[in-house]
């Protein structure tokens, strides 16, 4: 019973830490495209003043 309790732990942990990376990554992923969509936004209004 002790050995499952800690396995089951080890997976819950596990399933935080993928979750908590994945998370991140989406995060990561969305400020780049946000920051990709801002630079294109701002070169193109730059040409369109010039």
């Amino acid at each position: 019973m002790l050995l499952y309790n800690h396995y089951t732990v080890s997976s819950i942990s596990g399933c935080l830490i993928l979750c908590v990376i994945s998370l991140t990554y989406i995060v990561v992923i969305d400020l780049c495209v946000l920051c990709v969509w801002i630079g294109s936004f701002h070169s193109r209004a730059h040409k369109t003043v010039s």
